[in-house]
């Protein structure tokens, strides 16, 4: 039962107290509600806040104002009550036949055109076993979809939550000198092949590839060795994971190791002929040996050599990527210059035959300080891409040499003197 005591004052921002009363005599108070904004929703969520979770039949609502004795009302407040006034329409939510129509047509459409077997499955997600007290994590259906649907979709989640715990390996740190145990993660097939011939070259043990594709890798060592590395995908993704790995080797040493590359030597050799580009090639191989107990062949060295300095200087042919960037430098940063291109098609793409250079402040001193000579010259260049460096030459006031002008050009002739 619910007693309403109104106030005397009815102004909009009236605000009552509501009175709980529990059995045992005592009393919960709910104070300052707004009236205006008062549902038997909000009725029943204090009720619920009190702990009553089941029904209730007596509440008390009096005026926050004190000394306000008007006359009570009273009204029925069952949560369990089932009586309602047949004429009664509450206007927000009251629907025209129209717009039931539309709204049920609407969940027509959604079940036609919606596919409901499409699920997230992220590799990279938590994965759990089990749950804390031993029993399988619960798996997500779909309340709508049809039975089989719900089955497809709980046995994947289910398959996900039985992949193994696992860290993932970083190139970045653990690449230097690779470790592997059960559970460890690769994000691609390849960087785990990278990473076992590196850690074959460490162990000095020629290392095989039984099984190599990019869903299941297994690698052992020589026959009678007990050593076996098992990685293969987690849910279809490109990720693979360590099943499998015994790390006991019978078998000893090798002088030689066919994972021992001259790319491999390049990269893991970059830095030490950056600092003595010089470096001898039996240099080289003694190095090698004192680090690894291997003896790379002379061949194996000079294309290690050959390597390691497109990667310290730079390949040659994609400097002539950026020749066009250069000459536009060029241009920008001396106004005035004079940078000529010529080049064949071959296609689609330009093939470089020769340039000719002379920048505005070598012929302006020139002119302005120079005597009154050219002198010409031409010089080989020995490269990988072989031709002729020619040259326009000036003498200053000090009898010394003063570039006017400079092309580099295929071969030279009379048509290549004439860029001058």
């Amino acid at each position: 039962m619910v007693v309403l005591r109104e106030s005397g004052d009815k102004d909009a921002d009236e605000v009552v107290t509501f009175k709980f009363f529990h059995e045992g005599g005592e009393v919960s108070w709910f104070d300052y509600c707004e009236v205006d904004y008062m549902s038997m929703l909000e009725l029943f969520g204090m009720a619920k806040d009190l702990g009553y979770d089941d029904g209730y039949d007596v509440v008390s609502l009096t005026s926050s104002q004190v000394g306000n004795d008007s006359s009570d009302k009273e009204y029925s407040c069952s949560e369990n009550d089932d009586s309602s006034d047949p004429d009664f329409e509450d206007s927000d939510y009251a629907q025209s036949d129209e717009k039931i129509d539309l709204l049920k047509n609407d969940d027509k459409w959604f079940e036609g055109y919606v596919d409901h077997s499409i699920f997230d499955n992220d590799p990279n997600a938590e994965q759990n076993d089990e749950s804390d007290n031993g029993e399988e994590s619960p798996t997500l259906t779909y309340p709508n979809s049809s039975q089989s649907e719900d089955d497809a979709v709980g046995e994947v989640r289910r398959k996900k939550n039985r992949m193994p715990k696992g860290e993932d390996f970083r190139p970045e740190i653990d690449m230097g000198s690779p470790s592997f145990k059960i559970g460890l993660r690769f994000a691609t097939a390849e960087l785990f092949r990278k990473a076992v011939r590196i850690y074959s070259i460490n162990c000095g043990r020629e290392l095989i590839f039984m099984n190599n594709d990019r869903n299941k890798i297994r690698v052992v060592c020589e026959e009678g060795c007990p050593f076996v590395i098992h990685a293969s995908s987690v849910s279809g993704s490109t990720y693979l994971q360590v099943k499998t790995f015994n790390p006991t080797h019978v078998c000893s040493k090798g002088t030689k190791n066919i994972h021992a590359t001259a790319g491999w030597l390049a990269e893991r050799y970059s830095g030490q002929l950056r600092l003595n580009p010089n470096w001898t090639a039996s240099s080289f191989v003694e190095q090698v040996h004192q680090d690894y107990g291997y003896r790379p062949s002379r061949a194996t060295v000079y294309r290690a050599r050959a390597m390691a300095v497109d990667i310290v200087e730079g390949s040659y042919s994609k400097q002539y990527e950026v020749l066009w960037e250069y000459c536009h430098e060029l241009r920008t940063r001396n106004v005035g210059s004079t940078v000529i291109i010529k080049f064949e098609m071959e296609g689609d793409r330009p093939r470089f035959q020769r340039i000719y250079i002379c920048l505005a402040t070598c012929k302006n001193w020139f002119l302005d300080g120079c005597r009154p000579v050219v002198c010409l010259d031409g010089c080989h260049v020995k490269r990988p891409h072989p031709g002729q460096v020619l040259s326009a030459m000036g003498v200053d006031a000090n009898n010394g040499m003063f570039p006017l002008a400079y092309a580099y050009v295929e071969i030279e002739s009379n048509s290549t003197w004439l860029c001058f």
